[in-house]
């Protein structure tokens, strides 16, 4: 509640503070001074027995979210006791304040589950369009639309938060309609778990028209960061960054989605950086009867256009599938590939070739390919380039494969085996180049990281790839 100006004790219950004045040798005049406007935090619970007539306390729990959107503001927490509720709807509204968000989360020591089952068929299990506020601990689970949605919303988290069984999207972040992608900015997603999602593409539901949404789809959004999550096993893209600027998809582990791992569509100022991106062999999820691409761009026409442009892919390793990176010009508008950098990444053992640039439309241009190891294990191409224009090379490691490294025979690159550890596994020190590797201070410092793979400094030595 809010305390106005009002001549009572403070919100800690002190004592009133007071000062005297002197008016004679035995009387005083007790003066009061005026409190500073406070608001007294609140902790508010809901149960799945509670009933939303109670005040929401620990021992008189509300029965839904939607109820406690009411009574909480700034700085308050509402937490959701163990069990599965099944609610026909919810919209989150109240919004925080900076230093203050308002927390939606687990009791401490419980675990709360929100189903869908009885939702809409479109739109959101848990749609949250307000600011400053955070998600976490939750599992959200058989959403009849998408998972967990940032609707409009800035400055948003969620956190530690399980997305599974959507018919379409797991997590939506973003207004796909907003061209000016302002309305939705400042959001995060950090250290969810995701899979199993875009179920409408599953074998038993897909049809020849099928479209497919992903575990994490950023959309109509800017300033979004995606990072330390968990995306794997959903019948569409991993993660895409679509119609969308200034995004970091940092420090996530990618696996055996369908179609595509990591998707920028129509993205400009976006860095994708220091993900390990893998194929497990898990054959529901392949397409054409191969994996995933690892890392692909494209621009695909929507009801606005935001062509790629000025993207960063670095620091990540990227292991099997159909293609470890691709920018496809003659797919959708073309000009997916504008001003990127592709720098310091490591990419193993892909079915088809590990890079493929497509140029077929002469709308490549200002791109650079340095300080990458690309080692191939079978008879595929390294890299297949279709008009090469558009793109430079540099100081990166090619092997393997059927020699073929397209033509490409840049300033400062190696031909031999960078000596990786282990490589094609799920682990990532496996790719790490053992003693002795070629890749070992043979890369330039112009343009790579700061920082490597493990978030620790390169210093004055570069190594090639990830490391």
């Amino acid at each position: 509640m809010n305390i106005d100006h009002k001549w009572i004790i403070s919100a800690r219950k002190r004592a009133p503070i007071f000062k005297t004045s002197q008016r004679g040798p035995h009387s005083r005049r007790l003066r009061f001074e005026r409190l500073e406007q406070r608001q007294l935090l609140t902790t508010f619970y809901v149960a799945t027995n509670g009933n939303d007539n109670n005040p929401g306390t620990e021992a008189r729990p509300m029965a839904s979210l939607n109820h406690a959107q009411i009574l909480a503001k700034a700085g308050d927490t509402v937490y959701l006791e163990s069990g599965t509720y099944q609610w026909t709807a919810l919209w989150w509204q109240q919004s925080g304040a900076a230093g203050a968000p308002i927390v939606i989360s687990s009791a401490p020591g419980d675990s709360a589950i929100i189903s869908g089952r009885n939702m809409p068929a479109q739109g959101f299990t848990f749609g949250v369009q307000a600011s400053y506020v955070i998600v976490e601990n939750l599992t959200i689970t058989d959403a009849r639309g998408s998972g967990l949605g940032f609707y409009q919303a800035k400055n948003c988290t969620a956190y530690n938060v399980t997305v599974d069984n959507s018919q379409n999207i797991g997590i939506q972040v973003g207004d796909s309609a907003d061209s000016t992608m302002l309305l939705t900015q400042g959001d995060a997603v950090e250290n969810c778990t995701v899979y199993n999602n875009s179920l409408e593409n599953s074998p038993a539901e897909r049809t020849a028209n099928s479209a497919w949404g992903a575990g994490i789809s950023v959309s109509g959004a800017r300033d979004i960061t995606l990072s330390g999550n968990s995306v794997y096993q959903n019948y569409g893209e991993g993660i895409d960054i679509i119609c969308a600027n200034v995004c970091s998809v940092q420090t996530n582990t990618i696996h055996d989605n369908f179609s595509v791992e990591c998707y920028l569509d129509n993205a400009v100022y976006t860095t994708v950086q220091n993900n390990f991106i893998y194929c497990g062999g898990n054959s529901a999820y392949y397409r054409y009867g191969v994996g995933a691409i690892g890392i692909s761009l494209a621009n695909e026409v929507h009801s606005f256009q935001n062509l790629n442009n000025y993207n960063r892919i670095q620091d990540n390793i990227v292991e099997g599938g159909s293609y470890g990176f691709v920018a496809f010009d003659s797919y959708g508008l073309g000009y997916a590939f504008r001003d990127t950098l592709v720098i310091n990444n490591t990419f193993y053992d892909a079915k088809d070739s590990l890079v493929d640039i497509q140029n077929s439309r002469g709308t490549n241009v200002g791109n650079r390919i340095a300080n990458n190891i690309f080692e191939q294990t079978g008879g595929a191409a390294v890299i297949a380039v279709f008009q090469s224009g558009g793109v430079s090379y540099d100081h990166n490691l090619w092997w393997g494969g059927n020699g073929n490294n397209g033509g490409m025979n840049g300033v400062g690159d190696v031909k031999k085996n960078p000596l990786l550890t282990a490589p094609g596994g799920s682990s990532v020190t496996g790719y790490q180049p053992a003693h002795g590797s070629p890749a070992i201070g043979a890369g330039t410092a112009t343009g790579a990281p700061s920082w490597n793979f493990w978030w620790k400094s390169r210093g004055n030595s570069i190594n090639i790839g990830a490391w």
